[in-house]
């Protein structure tokens, strides 16, 4: 009875304390299925992970101009290849305007 109390004890503990996240590699899982997804033509999907990579992206590269255009773009292509057309020419219009900021003109 004491071990299946120390058990519950445990399993009650740790799902408590959720297990820290690495978001770098979070952010290199998530850019891996968007390429994935976009190979199999699974736009829709596509879309859900450059969104989940932009987020991420953010997060641990603040300060990459470049990436974060990038990354806008993916996810502004892949919106507008699962015909989501309004959500991607807002996310398209804002890639243009990092693109410009990030390359220049």
């Amino acid at each position: 009875m004491h071990a299946l109390t120390t058990i519950a004890f445990c399993l009650a503990v740790g799902s408590a304390y959720p297990a820290v996240a690495d978001p770098s590699a979070e952010f290199n899982a998530a850019f891996n299925g968007y390429r994935e997804a976009v190979d199999a033509s699974e736009f829709l999907k596509a879309a859900e992970y450059a969104e989940k990579t932009r987020q991420l992206g953010q997060e641990v590269y603040p300060d990459d101009a470049r990436l974060q255009a990038t990354l806008a773009w993916n996810h502004g292509f892949a919106l507008s290849k699962a015909y989501y057309d309004g959500p991607a020419y807002e996310t398209l219009k804002e890639a243009r305007t990092l693109m410009s900021q990030a390359f220049g003109r």
